[in-house]
């Protein structure tokens, strides 16, 4: 699936749209199988076949939106999976947002969206709700 991402909103595909606030069940229906889920983080669902984790908070409602390949992701025009590292960087700089790289990755904070890529290879792209990492 390929989603444009929307800070602090959601992320949205052809055929799906994934909104922050969404309960967990509501998610699960849009989904032919069930997620595959982790005893050590029972807070999320794996769609790994769809390139997907979706993270949820206490009351089950979904705060956090990763995406892996084969999904693809895209703001601003901007498709992250397509293009290097070094190149994402720099679209983002472009456009007004900077982060420094800490903990395996780059994290822009003021829009909710951080890159996962320990190795200077983009893993993931990763969207979250306002005050996500104020609750952690």
């Amino acid at each position: 699936m390929h989603f444009i991402l929307e800070p602090h909103i959601g992320a949205i595909s052809q055929n799906l749209s994934l909104e922050f606030g969404m309960k967990r069940d509501r998610v699960r229906s849009f989904f032919q199988l069930p997620p595959s889920i982790k005893p050590v983080e029972p807070e999320n669902d794996f769609y790994e076949s769809e390139g997907l984790i979706l993270g949820y908070n206490s009351d089950d409602k979904l705060e956090y939106i990763e995406i892996i390949k084969p999904s693809t992701a895209e703001f601003k025009k901007i498709n992250f999976f397509v293009i290097s590292l070094s190149d994402c960087l720099d679209k983002m700089k472009n456009l007004g947002f900077t982060a420094s790289f800490e903990d395996g990755g780059y994290n822009f904070e003021s829009i909710g969206l951080a890159f996962y890529c320990p190795h200077d290879i983009l893993e993931s792209v990763s969207l979250y709700q306002e005050g996500y990492y104020e609750d952690l």
